[in-house]
């Protein structure tokens, strides 16, 4: 099972937050679109289990593992993901609950994602129309590879419709187009012959651009 680890906090919005006590306070966030627009992961999920990150913290988050329902921006193909809370909404933590379906919005920040109650974060219940929304954001793009005898087998996901480029590299570094592509469909499944005698390669897929 591949599972995708996701860190929740405060992030989004205008944080006001005085002290333990109170409540945590934000401007209102932006429509869907706009708010899909500035965040790096959007998807929905199922709860399955909340734990704490470090029980001997007082302000310790929680880890909420939800099992992935549906990718509209960021990362596809976990079956959960786990996200991280504030325990509090006076830490701008989100009141998950288990066995409950989220809309959950969220951002990087030093290397990890972060969301709570600042965003468009809100139970899945609740979005029946914004989810219509969402759906006509591009679908996230991925590139899977995999080996068999005498070639490689590379699997293009959420490119259906997209102008697309497949690079290669030796060293991460200097890339070159070996393929310009627009799937009629997703996934959408290459087939690279592979010498006995071929280097070492890194493959990577883009949108086409200048």
């Amino acid at each position: 099972m591949r599972i995708l680890f996701v860190a929740f906090g405060m992030v989004g919005g205008t944080l006001l937050l005085t002290s333990l006590g109170q409540a945590c306070s934000c401007l209102p966030p932006p429509p869907p679109l706009e708010a899909a627009g500035e965040a790096d992961l959007v998807f929905a999920g199922k709860v399955v289990s909340i734990v704490e990150a470090d029980s001997e913290d007082l302000f310790s988050p929680l880890i909420v593992e939800l099992q992935t329902e549906e990718v509209f921006k960021g990362v596809e193909g976990a079956e959960s993901i786990a996200v991280m809370t504030g325990s509090d909404g006076a830490l701008c933590g989100f009141g998950f609950r288990e066995g409950a379906s989220y809309l959950v919005y969220a951002r990087r920040s030093r290397g990890k994602f972060w969301t709570g109650l600042c965003d468009r974060t809100t139970g899945r219940e609740f979005a029946g129309e914004e989810v219509k929304v969402l759906r006509q954001l591009p679908k996230p793009l991925s590139l899977e590879i995999a080996m068999r005898v005498g070639e490689l087998v590379l699997t293009v996901a959420g490119g259906s419709g997209r102008a697309l480029r497949l690079e290669r590299s030796v060293d991460l570094q200097e890339w070159t187009t070996v393929l310009s592509l627009s799937p009629s469909h997703s996934p959408f499944v290459l087939e690279d012959p592979l010498p006995a005698d071929r280097p070492m390669q890194f493959f990577r897929i883009r949108e086409a651009g200048p």
